[in-house]
């Protein structure tokens, strides 16, 4: 279901609702990352996958415009939930960790094989030198009737 979604999916479609309790957010994820797709909210890297492919999933959201999604991104912590909620089911993850890349580190959109889902936003606010990244690993993955 996953891969069949991913395939179908659009650039600039809404693919699902991240759900982060600390920081108090609910939004619609699309599909992609160009400066259209972010504008309307974090977007999916497209050459990553959806949850429940069992590989990377990457989302990237604005830090301090357009609604600024991810503004407090370096406030999660360790063990924090995160969920995704889309058409053919919800994942549930917890925070693993966070780290600091430059803003041309490609290395971070390549999969290990594993699924985690990454929620990146630009470091520090108001530059976009590096990337703020939170990793998170899969707890359960409900699927949608």
């Amino acid at each position: 279901e996953a891969k069949r979604f991913r395939l179908a999916s659009e650039d600039g479609d809404a693919i699902a609702r991240l759900r982060v309790p600390r920081l108090d957010l609910n939004l619609v994820v699309v599909n992609g990352t160009s400066a259209g797709d972010l504008r309307r909210g974090p977007g999916r890297h497209t050459d990553t996958f959806m949850p429940g492919e069992g590989e990377l999933v990457y989302v990237a959201g604005h830090r301090t415009t357009y609604g600024a999604p991810f503004s407090s991104i370096d406030d999660l912590e360790h063990g924090d939930a995160i969920s995704m909620e889309l058409p053919y089911g919800t994942a549930e993850y917890r925070v693993t960790k966070h780290r600091i890349v430059d803003d041309n580190d490609l290395a971070v959109l390549e999969t290990h094989g594993r699924e985690e889902l990454v929620l990146q936003a630009c470091h520090p606010r108001f530059f976009a030198s590096q990337r703020y990244l939170v990793y998170a690993r899969p707890v359960s993955m409900e699927a949608r009737s």
